[in-house]
């Protein structure tokens, strides 16, 4: 059976089937709207929509690197994540140190920046060297504390830090490695800073967490014997949908945004501050099964702005149970009510 599919906003729209945790396929319905944002808060809808993203996009090796585009197909999220993508910007000139903030409703992150750095030695001590001038800096998760060291003679001691094996800075306890001159975190979080060589403290980011790191990992479930003989291939019983959730903490909030949430974006923009609210729309799909209708409601799954393009892109997702009806489906159809910027 051919399945129409209707979309009646000027938005980009994706749609597949996925299970839930108890087997139960259900048509997942994506609506993903890209705005142009102006230096003075303005918002002007793009005349070329960006297509819904099917799976993660890393920066370098899959895996080993950060995830700078998550996937958008895929299950509903059991609250909005928030992204900041792009960059750190110096308003001033020889800036080397300056804090960065996004700031959406009642949630938000603050992380300072430096210069690039590294580890010197002072009357024997270690010592970080003053930052150097810098006039952008990358917001990714490889720029920030963390990373991997494999140095030690036995693999035993080979360690990485479990929420950012991609940064940079980490010593395991057992480290051959030379640490002198060895470069430093470009951003973190002002409330741990890094003070020696063997501290660890939090990594600070805006993009998303890969799927293999903490805490994500811990909400993916066990994968035992016991799975494989009893679940697999569905989700095992202790998963938790927290899983589905990629932002760092301070950036997923607990429950969906409504809209008409004030946003504010500082040190990422040519002006030093950028303030605007989410577009409050309301956003719905239906699903026609033999002529009987499904409508649903799309909760705002995802806000990711994008501060080097200058862009406000929202994500949408909504689940229709279609059990044992998939090749049923007659109609699917996207649409939205409110002003739309």
């Amino acid at each position: 059976m051919t399945v129409e599919l209707l979309n009646q906003t000027s938005f980009a729209v994706d749609r597949a089937v996925f299970w839930d945790r108890t087997g139960a396929e259900q048509l997942v319905m994506v609506l993903k709207a890209t705005w142009v944002l102006g230096q003075d808060g303005s918002l002007v809808l793009k005349d070329e929509q960006a297509p819904v993203c099917p799976a993660d996009e890393f920066l370098d090796e899959p895996g080993s690197s950060s995830i700078i585009q998550e996937a958008e197909l895929g299950p509903v999220k059991p609250g909005t994540d928030i992204f900041l993508t792009g960059s750190a910007k110096a308003t001033r000139p020889n800036t080397r140190v300056m804090d960065i903030r996004l700031k959406i409703g009642d949630l938000g992150r603050t992380a300072r920046v430096f210069g690039p750095r590294h580890w010197g030695r002072r009357l024997g001590r270690p010592r970080i060297s003053d930052p150097a001038p810098f006039e952008t800096v990358p917001l990714l998760w490889e720029n920030a504390f963390g990373g991997q060291d494999l140095s030690a003679g036995n693999e035993k001691h080979h360690s990485w830090q479990p929420d950012n094996p991609v940064g940079k800075g980490y010593r395991s306890k057992k480290s051959k490695a030379d640490w002198l001159d060895t470069l430093l975190p470009c951003i973190e979080n002002p409330q741990d800073l890094l003070g020696g060589p063997d501290q660890k403290p939090s990594p600070a980011g805006f993009g998303p967490v890969g799927r293999h790191w903490q805490p994500r990992v811990k909400y993916a479930g066990t994968y035992d014997d016991a799975w494989m003989d009893e679940r697999m291939p569905f989700l095992p019983d202790d998963f938790d949908d927290r899983f589905h959730n990629a932002a760092p903490a301070g950036l997923v909030a607990p429950g969906y945004l409504q809209g008409g949430e004030m946003v504010e974006v500082t040190g990422c923009t040519l002006e030093r501050t950028v303030q605007f609210a989410l577009p409050a729309l309301e956003t719905f799909g239906l699903v026609k099964i033999k002529d009987q209708p499904t409508v649903v409601k799309l909760p705002l799954n995802t806000v990711t702005i994008d501060s080097d393009l200058m862009e406000l892109r929202l994500l949408w997702k909504g689940a229709a149970p279609v059990h044992g009806k998939v090749n049923d489906i007659e109609l699917v159809e996207w649409s939205c009510e409110g002003d739309l910027p």
